[in-house]
């Protein structure tokens, strides 16, 4: 295959893929705020998990023993899939697209960051429009 064909290859790639992103929004914010809050313990169980394994390595004759890591997984795995389907009837999918660099621009220059506002000033445009 040529270098030429394996370019056309590669655009023909890039735009059969969705030009989107579709997201779940939650309009249930107590529902959606548990999910998160579950969510950031799977990452710190995750974490943890990790660590276990990482200082049994040196171990040759102990297997990393992550029994009750994975237990806690299960537990909150478990409640997020009850959350989901108590939150079922309140999603909405939201349709992501993205802008290009020039329509980004524009947006920006008309929304100038307000003098008093430090996140404002830090992002570089008014993030209140």
């Amino acid at each position: 295959m040529s270098f030429e064909d394996k370019i056309a290859r590669a655009q023909a790639a890039q735009e059969a893929r969705p030009r989107y992103k579709e997201v779940p929004v939650s309009l249930e914010s107590e529902l959606s705020e548990e999910r998160d809050r579950l969510m950031q313990q799977i990452g710190e169980l995750t974490a943890e998990r990790e660590q276990i394994i990482a200082a049994a390595a040196g171990v040759l004759t102990l297997a990393p023993d992550t029994r009750t890591v994975d237990r806690k997984l299960n537990q909150v795995a478990k409640k997020i899939q009850h959350i989901d389907e108590l939150d079922r009837d309140n999603l909405i999918t939201v349709r992501v697209y993205k802008l290009g660099g020039d329509a980004w621009l524009d947006l920006v220059a008309g929304h100038p960051p307000r003098g008093n506002s430090a996140i404002d000033l830090g992002s570089g445009y008014n993030v209140n429009t």
